[in-house]
């Protein structure tokens, strides 16, 4: 499979593997609950590892939506292109949106953990597909 164009922050583009591996951990929260990097045989570790970095450096509650969002996107086009017949594209879609509830609905106590939680109304993120 070529490499799919996903959605990240420019940080994230232009780190290190050694920075991504402080910061990243696959599907799961690191020191948590921990789910499979894959659905139904498909490698989904790198849409997780992005939303690792943006729960990371993420500063507002608009930053923690937008991050949801762009899980659900990357997740939604690894899936798509990922060498999917009718049967697995429809049973990954739906793992992928249990992975997405999953992150907006126990995600956001984590995502403020060791920060002053912020409701600004803006996104600190600076990214595009690449």
């Amino acid at each position: 499979m070529e490499k799919l164009i996903l959605y990240a922050p420019n940080s994230y583009h232009e780190a290190t593997p050694k920075e991504r591996a402080e910061v990243c951990n696959g599907c799961g929260a690191k020191g948590g609950i921990k789910f499979p990097d894959s659905m139904w045989g498909l490698d989904v570790k790198e849409a997780c590892n992005i939303h690792d970095w943006m729960t990371k450096y993420g500063l507002t509650l608009m930053d923690f939506l937008f991050a949801a969002g762009m899980f659900i996107v990357n997740l939604t086009i690894i899936i798509w292109f990922g060498s999917s017949n009718k049967l697995t594209l429809t049973l990954r879609l739906m793992r992928a949106t249990k992975y997405f509830v999953a992150v907006v609905v126990v995600g956001l106590n984590h995502f403020f953990k060791d920060k002053k939680r912020s409701d600004a109304k803006y996104i600190s993120y600076r990214g595009s597909f690449q």
